[in-house]
């Protein structure tokens, strides 16, 4: 009775040994699948900075399921594996001599297995008990992990719009110390590629003029803004108004500006720059600050069919506007008017604003013709000012050979939408049959 119950002693304590060592496998195991993840965490918190826009965040979660969790798996397989070897080797004795023992008593071992299937009958009815409870409490772990990540979430939100309205506050403080006027900041957002915030921004006595501003936080004591670009810009807008309205209201300007012309010293370019930006000019202070030194740059795009009539009102429109910018000794002249018959209840300015610059291109099928002027001159010895060397413009146009409405009809082209091809009013067909009706 005695040896039967050695046996049975020893058997339990190799079971017992045996358990112990599973366990610690387990622990091993684990520790080598999630070792590799927190160390990967640590790498990524550490090198992501804060504030993050949104794109930059969509870019950084598309790394992690595409780079670093495929990457984490990999390094968590191979790290299992290691330590599953080791662990192998380190235990194969002591487990090859626990299951000798047990071999050698198969009495005793019967009897334990007997005595573990009763244990495990109780066991499982009072696991029936505790496995709703256990139920509960993963679901309450699981609604905590994912409360804790959107209360993260919300944070950085939070904490990156207080930056924002922070540096808007700033910003708005700088515009108004430089320009003397009041201004609205808004739609900020943080530019991660760049480290800067950016900002839209506008006078609150001229809402409609809105321009970019760039800063790189609290701390900075000047900005970037296209504020007098805009400004000028705006003022130039408002100036060619009454010019294109005598051809149609159905119109959009597509792109305006008063710059320092090319055709020009250097030297000189950039002394009308310094007296823009020194001296907060206006455009008309600008233009009469620096007569025959600035360029004009006009684009505009009109739902108008070119029909004699309609072609009349073009020149005389497009004369005045050249003989009013001659008067105000502008260097340089760019004016370039696209034709478009849209179909009915089409607008013109709603197609461009939605479209932006695939107007042009997704409503070719209606284009009916363009005006184009353009007075640059071709340069003898370019400048280190140009990118390449300038043999001849696209258009060498003598603005003083303008001498009545009659001289702007050669700048006008017929658009063939078979042929994708232009030609020349004056060439035209058309063109007989407007002289035959006493244009």
């Amino acid at each position: 009775m005695q040896a039967g119950n050695t046996g049975i002693s020893e058997v339990i304590q190799a079971d017992k040994r045996l358990k112990q060592i599973r366990k610690y496998k387990r622990r091993w195991i684990l520790i080598a699948v999630f070792l590799p993840i927190i160390i990967f965490l640590l790498l990524i918190i550490s090198k992501v900075s804060l504030p993050i826009d949104a794109n930059v965040l969509g870019f950084v979660i598309a790394i992690i399921l595409v780079i670093v969790i495929p990457v984490v798996a990999a390094t968590s397989a191979i790290s299992v594996m290691i330590v599953y070897i080791m662990l192998h080797f380190f235990y194969k004795k002591e487990i090859g001599k626990l299951e000798t023992t047990i071999k050698q008593n198969p009495e005793a071992y019967r009897q334990l297995q007997s005595i573990k299937a009763e244990q495990s009958m109780r066991l499982k009815a009072a696991r029936r008990k505790l496995k709703v409870r256990h139920i509960i409490y993963w679901l309450l772990v699981v609604v905590f992990v994912i409360a804790l990540i959107v209360s993260l979430i919300f944070y950085y939100q939070a904490r990156q719009k207080e930056e924002i309205r922070q540096v808007a506050e700033h910003v708005t403080f700088l515009l108004k110390q430089k320009y003397h006027k009041d201004f609205i900041v808004k739609d900020g957002k943080y530019e991660h590629q760049v480290k800067s915030y950016q900002f839209i921004g506008y006078p609150v006595e001229q809402p409609e003029l809105k321009f970019a501003v760039i800063s790189s936080g609290v701390k900075s004591t000047s900005i970037i803004s296209t504020y007098l670009q805009n400004r000028i810009s705006f003022e130039a807008s408002q100036m060619v108004i009454p010019f294109l309205q005598e051809i149609t209201s159905d119109y959009v300007i597509a792109g305006i500006g008063i710059s320092p012309s090319v055709e020009v010293n250097i030297a000189i370019r950039e002394v009308a720059r310094y007296d823009l930006h020194d001296n907060n000019l206006n455009m008309s202070q600008w233009i009469n600050n620096h007569p025959g030194v600035l360029g004009f740059h006009l684009r505009a795009d009109f739902n108008l069919a070119l029909t004699s009539q309609n072609i009349q009102k073009i020149v005389k429109a497009t004369y005045k506007l050249i003989q009013f910018l001659k008067r105000n000794k502008f260097k340089q002249i760019f004016i370039g008017f696209g034709f478009y018959n849209l179909p009915e209840g089409e607008n013109i300015r709603i197609l461009t604003a939605h479209l932006k610059s695939r107007f042009t291109i997704e409503y070719r099928k209606y284009k009916e013709g363009s005006l184009v002027i353009n007075s640059r001159n071709p340069l003898e010895t370019p400048t280190s000012y140009m990118n390449d060397k300038v043999t001849e413009p696209l258009f060498n146009n003598d603005l003083e050979g303008i001498t009545s409405v009659h001289d702007v009809l050669q700048f006008i082209f017929l658009f063939n939408k078979e042929t994708q091809t232009y030609l020349s009013f004056t060439q035209s067909s058309q063109y007989q049959l407007y002289k035959r009706e006493g244009k």
